[in-house]
């Protein structure tokens, strides 16, 4: 068991050992590969995959409505161990399970906390960053990387050609969705400094329903966004090129200070602790970054202090709870209370920054990880996250608070160790793009008819959980093009579409609400 301190990569793993007549369970530091258990009487039964464990035990499929409620609502899952089915959990990440006679003892191997280092340079972590890198590099195949418009994956392409060489085992592939803003003059700016070889994913002709429907099936459980259907779709055309490898991206924003989401704590923070200089030199160039003026910056700061808590804890989203029945909505200290993450509740002053960028580490990196995985496993592709290497997080956590967001950047200390590799028409873009992808443009244009096909569908009329005015609520979204409201009709096409091919796949009985 203390072998798992001493590993460094991602891993699931179950080892019988014969001598202690025990089994030993253990997941990766960050979660980065999945692993489920099911607890019926004295049976446990692991998998990598929910769906072996309903194929070998049928009754483990019992839904858990309060997950369902929180998605639909929310978007949110894989942020404790439970998961969309009552009795089968997640084995946390950082995790052993140890299973000897009757006993079961587990307990974490890992965690960080943010340890700043006022001697920790720029050049220390690029050096860190760029070990990791080649580390990820180690492979007896050639490496794809999943290649977009911003400073990590171009900073992955950067080092990885830096450290192969212009040779035909270095291959970067990306993706542009339609109503999504365009980072092609980006990317290419990136290949062109780098000579790597590069290919866009054709979007042309594409089945939408049967697709999301073919991902759906290898996930398990929903996916809640689009832009996860688009990084289906290139995972599944690297895997068709022959690659088996693959670098990206993920993490790098939760790591480094990515979100514009966290201007209102870094000012709170800089307010504070009194740093009006980093104050006054955010403010500068926020507006790019944010798209907010520094009144209301500044006022935004001033709120996340009277309010005591961390942005997870203020996301609201009525319209997502009104598509169940009104005796089925759940009040919502109940439906998101923090009990199941209480380090989200009035965070301690002066920390409200490293709070939030940990909030987001660990509450969202869940289900990022997940996703990724299914996806990339669909095509039989391992995907690499350098940016989640627990050696570079660690050494991510050093760096001072008021060096993350400096001059209206954001990843300012990761902005200035690779400013020495990466083309300056990136390393100088303030502003944050969204995940490829539009909900508004899957939504009201590829999938309309097929959403109304559900209202019409005796599984949606006799479920007894949906608001029975749902297809007036869609009809006026459609006309309006509502771009808030298509996320959450997005999470209920999915929602609803996992529901139908759960039932049909294994011939199960619709969502049970006890």
């Amino acid at each position: 068991t203390e072998c798992f301190k001493r590993l460094r990569g991602m891993w699931a793993v179950v080892i019988w050992d014969k001598r202690t007549k025990s089994l030993i369970v253990s997941r990766d530091r960050i979660g980065l590969k999945p692993l489920y258990v099911y607890k019926c009487g004295g049976e446990y039964v692991f998998a990598s995959e929910i769906k072996a464990i309903i194929s070998y035990r049928p009754q483990a499929a019992d839904v858990d409505f309060l997950a369902s409620y929180r998605f639909i609502g929310r978007a949110w899952q894989d942020f404790t161990e439970r998961t969309f089915f009552k009795q089968i959990k997640a084995v946390g990440p950082g995790t052993v399970m140890v299973f000897c006679s009757d006993q079961v003892r587990k307990y974490s191997f890992w965690s960080f906390q943010a340890c700043p280092d006022e001697t920790m340079t720029s050049e220390d972590f690029y050096h860190v960053f760029e070990d990791t890198i080649k580390r990820h590099l180690q492979s007896d195949v050639p490496v794809g990387i999943a290649l977009s418009g911003g400073i990590d994956s171009g900073a992955i392409a950067c080092v990885a050609s830096n450290a192969l060489g212009m040779e035909d085992n270095l291959h970067a592939f990306s993706v542009c969705p339609p109503d999504t803003q365009n980072e092609s003059c980006l990317i290419d700016a990136t290949v062109r400094h780098t000579r790597i070889k590069h290919t866009y994913v054709s979007l042309e002709d594409l089945d939408y329903p049967s697709l999301l429907d073919e991902m759906i099936c290898f996930h398990d459980e929903p996916p809640p966004k689009v832009n996860h259907f688009y990084q289906f779709l290139l995972r599944r055309w690297v895997g068709e090129y022959g690659y088996k490898v693959m670098l990206a991206g993920e993490g790098a924003d939760e790591v480094l200070g990515g979100y514009a989401k966290y201007s209102p704590m870094y000012l709170a923070t800089m307010l504070k602790e009194g740093r009006h200089d980093c104050v006054d030199s955010f403010l500068m160039g926020a507006k790019e970054l944010t798209g907010k003026t520094s009144e209301e910056l500044l006022d935004s700061a001033k709120q996340f202090v009277i309010s005591g808590v961390g942005a997870r804890l203020v996301q609201q989203n009525i319209y997502g709870q009104e598509f169940f029945i009104p005796e089925l909505r759940y009040a919502d200290e109940i439906a998101f209370s923090e009990f199941d993450y209480p380090e989200l509740s009035h965070v301690d002053e002066p920390t409200y920054l490293y709070k939030e960028m940990r909030d987001r580490f660990r509450i969202d990196m869940g289900m990022v990880l997940k996703i990724e995985d299914r996806n990339g496993m669909s095509r039989g592709l391992e995907v690499r996250s350098p940016f989640l290497d627990h050696i570079l997080v660690e050494e991510a956590y050093k760096f001072p608070q008021s060096s993350y967001m400096m001059n209206g950047y954001n990843k300012a200390p990761f902005r200035n160790a690779i400013k020495h590799i990466l083309t300056p028409q990136i390393l100088t873009t303030r502003k944050k793009m969204r995940r490829p992808g539009s909900e508004r443009y899957v939504v009201y244009d590829k999938l309309a008819e097929s959403i109304r096909d559900i209202f019409e569908s005796n599984s949606f009329c006799n479920s007894g959980i949906w608001n029975q005015n749902l297809k007036n609520m869609f009809e006026a979204d459609l006309a309006a093009r509502d771009f808030h409201h298509s996320f959450v009709w997005f999470r209920f096409y999915v929602f609803f579409r996992w529901m139908e091919l759960r039932i049909n796949n294994h011939g199960l009985n619709s969502l049970s609400l006890n």
